[in-house]
């Protein structure tokens, strides 16, 4: 597999979605914060595939431009 284990995934798609944000959007890098979780902060239960899908999700906080 790619990843080891979820927090592996989870850093990975945050990193994806900030490079887009930086490169893509022009977004400055001091604006953005990103958190991996993995399966520690889970939002639905992991028992269920729609618990899963609810997981697989990437957190954006954009600092205003001061």
């Amino acid at each position: 597999t790619r990843f080891r284990n979820n927090w592996e995934l989870s850093a990975a798609r945050s990193l994806k979605i900030l490079d887009a944000l930086t490169t893509r959007y022009g977004i400055s890098e001091e604006r953005l914060s990103l958190s991996s979780e993995g399966s520690h902060n889970p939002k639905g239960s992991n028992d269920t595939e729609d618990g899963r899908a609810v997981n697989r999700r990437v957190e954006i906080s954009i600092q205003s431009a001061e």
